[in-house]
């Protein structure tokens, strides 16, 4: 096979070692030496999060054939790699990026050929994002930037993961309901173990766990990889992508890209690429990915499932409780004392993706099999959220008390800017999670004693936030009434 072929040729894998180096290697190499490599460490946190979803999905792809075959129980997280690799090999050719008949992760259709080219840089999503790139992009069309090969894969894979709204537009006289990519909102949460041998295989355990087997041999649907004419005739049915599908069907049909290759000498980069809508997906529910998070909330008085979102606001090991509970196996890791979980995810608003949000975090396995202790566990997040409200609305209180009693005396403008500009809450969480996720987390139990320790954790917590709080008055007489006022409404005294 070729150079640019993205099994075998490029080069676009930045896979960390065991000893903490980062090797640019081939997929064919990584999947001959998982147990090499602990982690993929690109310089972007999407990029990241894209090349996790696919090799998750790839895993799974191929565990689900060999249970179709009735032999999963020879795949091991041992072996893993090399049956991955075994079943991408059937599909080699279907992996060169350039064509010129087959191009990965890209749809030759005349028409969007036909469509004006962007500049590359669009697909990433920290470039441009949203439904109208005349105002969100950040690229210039002018004079755009020139990707090399592995980049290019990275943009592909970014982009048909986290395409949103009706970016990219349809083709002319086409209806369709333009709808986010399904790794756009929400959480995704990977189990990880001591090398990505044994991640890729905890995780492809948990998708084959969570879609019906005898329900996917009824589908013809292949992934994009695996059709001979590269999911053209997908593109051309119709038909809709169902929640039932797999990460590996889906992935590659939500968007159409065409990139545009150019060759000087023995360089071959892209600067363009033509792009789609693809294939519409599911509405309504939330993916059946047990990678994906989801929240329970109610309704017009009926309870449903919705994406647990990212929040620029909200560190991570907050919405620790609906993680754990829809997106952790209850025996995950049952033979070791903890399980290790990335999380990442991009936030958004409803129009535009604004950044990357990613942490690893480690549990006590008693915790997530103990139903007991999710309850105290979510009691507890809950008891710390309520605290913030109020340290917020006490705040307000004193700040209109010191008003009062100032009367004229005082610059209303200098009281409203401190309410707006004051770091207290975010001095209290960061007090409070640093105590929570050294101390309390690992320790958690449901005794007076790991009790005390919470309390004690989050006065400390508080009182933090209330010097910060009072030394943003302007005047010593100030402070001591914001001092005194916060102590007494916060029961520090």
């Amino acid at each position: 096979m070729s150079l640019s072929n993205a099994l075998s040729g490029i080069t676009w894998i930045p896979a960390k070692n065991l000893i903490g180096e980062i090797e640019n290697i081939t997929l064919e190499q990584l999947l001959e030496s998982l147990h090499n490599y602990q982690d993929i460490m690109p310089g972007l946190q999407s990029t990241r999060l894209a090349i996790w979803h696919f090799l998750v999905a790839v895993a799974h792809r191929a565990l689900e054939t060999h249970a179709k075959n009735i032999d999963l129980g020879k795949v091991t997280k041992e072996n893993i790699g090399p049956k991955i690799l075994e079943h991408l090999k059937k599909f080699e050719s279907h992996f060169e990026l350039c064509g010129p008949t087959h191009y990965f992760l890209q749809h030759r259709d005349p028409k969007l050929l036909a469509k004006p080219a962007a500049a590359l840089t669009v697909l990433r999503i920290e470039s441009e994002s949203g439904n109208n790139g005349a105002f969100f992009t950040k690229c210039q069309d002018e004079d755009p930037q020139e990707f090399e090969l592995a980049e290019v894969v990275h943009l592909l894979l970014e982009g048909h993961c986290f395409g949103s709204g009706g970016l990219g537009g349809g083709f002319p006289g086409q209806t369709i309901s333009f709808t986010d990519c399904q790794y756009l909102r929400p959480f995704s949460v990977f189990l990880k173990g001591a090398d990505l041998a044994e991640s890729l295989f905890k995780n492809a355990k948990k998708l084959l766990n969570a879609y019906d087997i005898n329900l996917m041999q009824a589908q013809t649907l292949v992934p994009v990889w695996e059709a001979t004419d590269g999911g053209a005739s997908f593109f051309e049915s119709n038909l809709e992508l169902e929640r039932s599908h797999t990460p590996a069907q889906t992935l590659g049909y939500q968007r159409a890209f065409a990139v545009e290759f150019k060759k000087e000498r023995s360089r071959t980069f892209a600067q363009w690429v033509h792009r789609a809508q693809g294939v519409s997906k599911w509405s309504g529910e939330v993916s059946l990915h047990p990678c994906l998070s989801k929240i329970e909330i109610e309704k017009d008085k009926q309870k449903i499932m919705i994406a647990l979102k990212p929040n620029p606001n909200k560190a991570i090991w907050r919405d620790l409780g609906p993680l754990l509970l829809d997106c952790i196996e209850p025996d995950a890791g049952k033979n070791n004392d903890t399980t290790r979980f990335l999380v990442m995810g991009v936030y958004s608003d409803q129009a535009k993706v604004i950044g990357t949000l990613g942490a690893e975090l480690e549990i006590s396995n008693k915790l997530l099999r103990d139903k007991n202790l999710s309850g105290v566990l979510k009691v507890t997040l809950a008891d710390f959220e309520s605290k913030a409200q109020i340290l917020k609305f006490s705040a307000k209180e004193v700040v209109k008390e010191i008003k009062g009693r100032l009367g004229k005396k005082v610059e209303l403008k200098s009281f409203e800017h401190i309410l707006e500009h004051s770091q207290y809450i975010a001095d209290y969480w960061d007090c409070l999670g640093n105590d929570f996720q050294t101390q309390l987390l690992p320790s958690i139990n449901d005794d007076p004693g790991w009790c005390n320790d919470v309390a004690v954790a989050t006065n400390r917590a508080i009182n933090r936030a209330v010097k910060r709080f009072v030394a943003d008055f302007s005047n010593s007489a100030e402070r001591l009434m914001a001092e005194a006022l916060m102590k007494r409404r916060m029961k520090l005294l």
